[in-house]
């Protein structure tokens, strides 16, 4: 995808979030709690398609400076513990 500038655009930067004002806020906080150098850990989770990668995109976008890890899990399988 390329802007009007006709530069390379990745396509979660040209994507506008809808009523995710409250999950980016959340997220947004969490990063100056860890700027601050106070650690902690985010899950994102809902159901298939409802735009977790999308959200995170956005948000790791204004997270300056901060190292931002991120997993998955297998889209077929469900991970079982199992304790004795």
């Amino acid at each position: 995808m390329r802007d009007a500038a006709g530069s390379v655009q990745i396509y979660s930067d040209a994507v506008h979030l809808l009523e995710r004002e409250h999950e980016l806020r959340a997220l947004e906080e969490a990063f100056a709690s860890a700027a601050g150098r106070h650690g902690g850990g985010i899950a994102v989770t809902r159901e298939s398609g409802a735009g977790r990668s999308s959200l995170i995109a956005a948000a790791v976008r204004v997270a300056h400076g901060l190292r931002s890890l991120r997993g998955q899990c297998e889209p077929l399988s469900t991970a079982l513990l199992g304790l004795a």
